[in-house]
């Protein structure tokens, strides 16, 4: 009804004696009308028309109006934005005017908040764009942005501070750039310097701690550094020191800090150090998480992941879906991986936890009863993996486990296609980027990406 009254106000004002006024104030109403409707329904003609008003209105005195420029600019940037969300056009020429647009912005004396919503568009398109792994000059191209707007601020900002020593994280990860480690560090200390609240530290700073850790464990695994595997190690147990951590990064840092204490242990025959504990759980059985799943298959995609709750309850679930020989319990488990991978968006980065415990699942079930039904269904699980833009980054492990698979498969049925296909998942495997790491070097950058692409441990954004 906004859009449709807007539009009336155009004509309106058109044939009035004060044309401009009118009709550029009443034309912006109409734009911004547009693009709440487009945040609603995700609909593409929404994004197109939303970006010819803006576009237009980018193009006349404004101020004239009493309507802000940079606000303007701000709606085509979240527009364009809108439009590689939706995979409409070329994705890449569209952040490169993202870009151009943002710089416009910097240029001006733009307010944060505004300065603040085009960079999460910016880097949300980006993340959509590249799938949580852009090419080298479009990640340089993002963290210069990034870091003119930090610059531009007149004091620190820790959620600006934040999105750069990411992405100087995300850059550590793929280059090995050691300049990048320590600008990013230089950073999130900053953040946890400046909370004076040490015994209940607030979100920025648990999220600055968390980051910390998982980037010392990454560089201790690419370098050897004797020295690294005790800031590490350090870095990881004062994370974990802290009373109010997400039981998610709680258990993902307690995973990576056995691995230092491990090598330090062969090394220097230290004995005696222990793990902290995760905190423990009540039981949930696959037929409680299956029924609330059934209604919400089609609807509220990733309200498990979004909810802290519940996403460490379906997480462990999916660790324990080879727990049980009982064929009953693992046609449970089989149903309740199929929903939950059904309720989960397929261009989200988490879409790797539920596909590939259907498809260990499966073949799990095929081991218990040796019917060639449940194999073939995990060798098309696996596959279903390697085709998910998503999940690029666990690439190399799906492979092994589809080659596993395969080999089995192909001892029972003798299957000339199947060792084809297992050749060329070698040939696959050795040009992943990952194969390059040895294996605990693996398992930390790939438990990084994944932190780095999913959702900080609280909802940053509602500070």
């Amino acid at each position: 009804m906004s859009i449709l009254y807007s539009t009336e106000a155009v004509f309106v004002a058109y044939q009035s004696d004060r044309v401009n006024r009118d009709t550029v104030q009443a034309f912006y109403l109409l734009a911004k009308g547009g693009k709440n409707r487009l945040r609603l329904s995700n609909e593409p003609s929404d994004a197109e028309h939303c970006i010819e008003y803006f576009c237009y209105l980018e193009s006349l005195p404004l101020e004239a109006f009493g309507i802000s420029l940079d606000e303007v600019k701000v709606h085509l940037l979240v527009a364009l934005g809108s439009q590689v969300e939706l995979g409409i056009g070329d994705a890449v020429r569209r952040i490169d005017k993202m870009v151009v647009c943002f710089h416009d912005l910097l240029a001006s004396s733009i307010p944060h908040p505004l300065l603040k919503q085009a960079m999460k568009a910016l880097v949300h398109a980006s993340d959509v764009c590249f799938d949580h792994s852009p090419a080298p000059e479009h990640l340089e191209i993002l963290i210069d942005c990034l870091r003119e707007a930090n610059r531009h601020l007149v004091s620190h900002n820790h959620y600006m501070a934040t999105q750069l020593a990411l992405h100087l994280f995300r850059r550590f990860q793929a280059m090995y750039s050691i300049d990048d480690y320590k600008e990013a560090i230089i950073l999130f200390d900053k953040i946890i310097t400046s909370d004076l609240n040490r015994d209940c530290p607030g979100l920025y700073t648990s999220n600055a701690l968390f980051y910390c850790a998982i980037l010392a464990a990454v560089r201790v695994a690419i370098y050897k550094d004797p020295v690294y595997l005790e800031e590490a190690i350090y870095c990881q147990r004062k994370f974990l020191r802290m009373p109010s951590t997400d039981d998610l990064w709680r258990s993902i840092t307690t995973q990576v800090l056995a691995s230092p204490i491990k090598e330090r242990s062969s090394q220097f025959v230290i004995t005696g150090e222990g793990l902290p504990e995760t905190h423990s759980l009540p039981e949930v059985t696959f037929p409680h998480l299956v029924m609330p799943l059934h209604s919400r298959s089609t609807i509220d995609k990733a309200y498990w992941w979004a909810v802290p709750a519940e996403r460490v309850k379906h997480l462990r679930a999916l660790k324990t879906v080879c727990h049980t020989t009982d064929i009953a319990d693992i046609e449970d488990a089989i149903e309740y991986c199929q929903l939950l991978l059904a309720s989960t968006p397929p261009n989200h980065i988490i879409t790797y936890c539920p596909a590939n415990a259907l498809g260990e699942v499966l073949f799990h079930a095929f081991k218990c009863t040796d019917n060639i039904e449940y194999l073939n269904k995990s060798i098309a699980a696996f596959c279903n993996i390697l085709g998910m833009p998503s999940t690029k980054w666990a690439r190399f492990g799906v492979i092994g486990s589809l080659h596993n698979a395969l080999s089995v498969r192909c001892s029972l049925s003798r299957d000339k296609k199947d060792y084809n296909e297992m050749m060329r998942l070698c040939s696959m495997a050795s040009k992943d980027p990952i194969c390059e790491c040895t294996r605990p070097t693996q398992s930390i950058i790939c438990m990084g990406r994944k932190c780095l692409a999913q959702q900080p441990p609280h909802h940053l954004d509602s500070v």
